[in-house]
Order: structure tokens, then C-alpha cells, then sequence
């Protein structure tokens, strides 16, 4: 009898120290030894619940151009390097928007669902540091739906002119939240990714516009095995 207590206490103490050490790799910003490539296939019910939210998005409004990249075929909002308006914060760290661009059809996939787009905005840090994750990206998809019944947040996206994007809605939005790479080249594994399930809808004729124009521009999923996704959320907000 004594030594089933004393396994049950060692067993707690081992669940307690385990607990703290998730919680530290949550908001760890150095690099992990296994291979962290993306995008990836995200699944609620495999992944670690987090009750409260890592991820404080500061900004609101976005406004600027889309500019179509030859090089990289797709078409991408670039901000100015001295511009540090739009900061995320995570992990005690703040992150800068650099870009936003489009990925059709979409990269990530989230409980086997697919998407015509998946939008990214890209987020580094003001002055990196070696061996750390210097980017955070933030992953939206995009639902395609006639012109009038676009979401209102999104609505104001343009391939030609001005555009306006409002994220507001998506500092109370679930996501999933794990280490990964750029998913264009040079691939490398210094992202921290933030991919939002639920769907914005998006004009059908602005997303059918940018596929004929950049192609099928997504990278295939990864399948490295022992990446560690969490989830903020519930369940049903996954669905």
C-alpha cells in the first residue's frame, strides 16, 4: 500500500513539473530540435488546449496597396521598413507587421477543411536575435461569397487602389498556435504561427482575380511528426 502512494506522489509531482515545462515552451522563443516545417494539418482534438489567450494584437486598421510580386506570384501588401504601427505582441516579445499577401488555395488546413485562400500577415521583430523565433505570422482563410455578403473586416480588399483591413475581430477569435517555418523559400524554421479556424468571407470575384493571375501558389503540407500545437478556443469554434 505504501508504495502505490508513493508511485501515485511521484506521479503528481512529474504531471506538475510536466505542466510548467508546456506552459514555458508556449512562450519560449528558441528554436526546438525537431523539424518545424509548414503548413500543417491542425486538428482540435489533437491539440493542447490554452485557457487564456498568448497573443495581444494591437492594432486595428490596416490600410495600403497589394502590389502583384512576379517573383513570388502572389499579390502582397508591403509595409515600410520604419513603419512599427502595427505591433503584436507575444511571449513578452513585440512583432512588427512587414507584408500581407495571398496563398491560393490555402496552405494550412484545419480538421480536414480546405479553402480557395488563406491570407498571411507577417510580423518580425524589430531587432532579432540568433537562434529564436524572430517571425509571427497570422493565418486567416478566405471564403469565397458574392460581392454583397463579404465579411465587413475584409470587405475593403483591393488588387487594384487602396485597401482596408480591420482585425479587431480577430482579438477574440480561436486559433492554434505552434512553431513552424516560412512556407516560400528559403523555409526557414523561425515562425511562430497563429492560424485562425474560422473563415473570413471574401468578395468571390477578388479571390477567382488573384488565382488567375498567381496560379496555385500554396506549398503542400508537412508531415514532420512531434510538433506540438495548442488551441484557444472551443471545440466548436474549430468547426
Amino acid at each position: 500500500m505504501n508504495s502505490m502512494i508513493l508511485t501515485l506522489v511521484i506521479g503528481l509531482m512529474l504531471a506538475s513539473v510536466t505542466s510548467r515545462k508546456t506552459i514555458r515552451n508556449i512562450l519560449s522563443s528558441k528554436k526546438v530540435k525537431i523539424p518545424v516545417q509548414s503548413p500543417r494539418g491542425l486538428n482540435v482534438d489533437s491539440a493542447i488546449p490554452i485557457s487564456k489567450s498568448i497573443l495581444d494584437i494591437k492594432y486595428d486598421e490596416i490600410e495600403g496597396e497589394f502590389e502583384y510580386e512576379e517573383g513570388h506570384h502572389t499579390y502582397k501588401m508591403g509595409i515600410p521598413k520604419n513603419n512599427f504601427k502595427y505591433e503584436v505582441v507575444y511571449a513578452g516579445n513585440s512583432y512588427f507587421l512587414r507584408n500581407i499577401h495571398i496563398h491560393t488555395p490555402q496552405e494550412h488546413q484545419v480538421n480536414g477543411k480546405e479553402y480557395p485562400s488563406e491570407f498571411h500577415f507577417v510580423h518580425s521583430r524589430k531587432n532579432p536575435t540568433k537562434g529564436e523565433f524572430n517571425n509571427l505570422v497570422l493565418g486567416v482563410f478566405g471564403n469565397p461569397v458574392a460581392d454583397e455578403k463579404a465579411s465587413k473586416d475584409f470587405k475593403g480588399i483591393s488588387w487594384k487602389g487602396q485597401s482596408r483591413i480591420n482585425l479587431e475581430d480577430l482579438k477574440t477569435s480561436p486559433y492554434f498556435h505552434y512553431k513552424g517555418s516560412l512556407t516560400t523559400p528559403s523555409y526557414d524554421e523561425n515562425v511562430n504561427w497563429f492560424v485562425f479556424p474560422k473563415p473570413k468571407n471574401i468578395k468571390k470575384s477578388l479571390i477567382n482575380v488573384a488565382h488567375s493571375k498567381i496560379g496555385n501558389n500554396n506549398r503542400k503540407l508537412q508531415t514532420h511528426k512531434g510538433l506540438v500545437v495548442y488551441f484557444k478556443g472551443s471545440r466548436k469554434s474549430s468547426e
